[in-house]
C-alpha cells in the first residue's frame, strides 16, 4: 500500500469510531437519564436496579472497546507508514508521535486517563441506584 492508501483506510476508520462513539456517548446520556428517573422515583425495584446496572457496565465496556480501536488504529497507520518504501515525508511527525516499538498490539486498557474517563462515567450511572442518599 502507498501511503494515500494507508492514510484513507485510517481515516475511514476514525469515521467509523466517531459514529460508534457518538452512539456510546448517548447510551450513556441515557442510562444517566434512567438512573435519575428511578433514583427520583424512589420505588425502583431490584429487577429494575440490577438492568440498569448491567447497561451501564456495558456502556463503560463498549467505550473501553472503542478507545482501544482508535489507539490500535492510529498506531498500526503510524507503523504501516513507516514501514512504506518511498516515503515522501509528509507523515513524519504523525510516525513520531503515535508509532510504537514493533508492530502495535490492540489492549482494551490504553490510555490511563480515557479508562479513568469511562470508569466515573460508569459510576455516575451506576453509584446512585445503590446509595442511599436520602436524609430521612
Amino acid at each position: 500500500m502507498n501511503e494515500y492508501e494507508i492514510w484513507s483506510t485510517y481515516q475511514l476508520a476514525m469515521v467509523s469510531r466517531a459514529i460508534f462513539l457518538l452512539f456510546v456517548f448517548f447510551a450513556g446520556w441515557f442510562a444517566a437519564r434512567v438512573t435519575l428517573n428511578l433514583v427520583n422515583s424512589g420505588n425502583a425495584n431490584m429487577f429494575t436496579k440490577l438492568v440498569t446496572t448491567v447497561f451501564g457496565l456495558l456502556i463503560v465496556y463498549f467505550g473501553l472497546i472503542q478507545q482501544a480501536f482508535t489507539t490500535w488504529s492510529t498506531e498500526a497507520t503510524a507503523y504501516a507508514l513507516s514501514q512504506v518504501d518511498e516515503p515522501s515525508g509528509r507523515f513524519d511527525s504523525f510516525i513520531a508521535f503515535f508509532a510504537s516499538d514493533g508492530e502495535p498490539s490492540y489492549s482494551l486498557i490504553g490510555d490511563p486517563f480515557i479508562t479513568l474517563f469511562w470508569i466515573i462515567l460508569g459510576l455516575y450511572i451506576i453509584l446512585p441506584l445503590w446509595v442511599n442518599n436520602s436524609s430521612d
